[in-house]
């Protein structure tokens, strides 16, 4: 499990929104125990409305961003019982980052296309990110 300083886990059952923030960067082995942190949350608190906050973290590596996208995405929607959405908030670097690195764009725009199994977006607003969530089907 991750340390409190690195990620926070929060859910509001108001909205049915789990919310995943990260304050420091973490290492991969790190990361991925907190993304099954945060997918037994998500199963735990039986919502498929999931915000991710990495505002505060860089642009992870080229392998963290490929098991992210390749393994954890794929798993996670498999293990929801309804459609899962994720909404990404990201900070305006690391989306300047993701669209300018080939291999990370190329990724992303991979997990953002129609036919996933899950729906994901990128968000700069928090707000909006919400508003997006709560509109999902529930």
């Amino acid at each position: 499990m991750s340390s409190p300083s690195s990620l926070q886990l929060t859910y509001r059952a108001d909205l049915d929104v789990l919310t995943a923030r990260w304050f420091v960067p973490s290492a991969f082995p790190q990361l991925q125990q907190e993304y099954a942190a945060v997918l037994a949350a998500g199963l735990a608190h039986g919502t498929s409305r999931w915000l991710l906050d990495v505002r505060r973290t860089p642009t992870p590596s080229a392998e963290a961003t490929h098991w992210v996208t390749a393994v954890w995405l794929p798993r996670a929607a498999g293990q929801v019982a309804r459609p899962l959405h994720l909404a990404y908030l990201l900070s305006p670097q690391r989306t300047a980052a993701i669209f300018t690195d080939a291999g990370a764009h190329a990724q992303v725009e991979q997990v953002l296309a129609p036919g996933q199994s899950f729906q994901l977006q990128l968000f700069g607003d928090e707000g909006a990110a919400v508003r997006w969530l709560t509109e999902a089907p529930a």
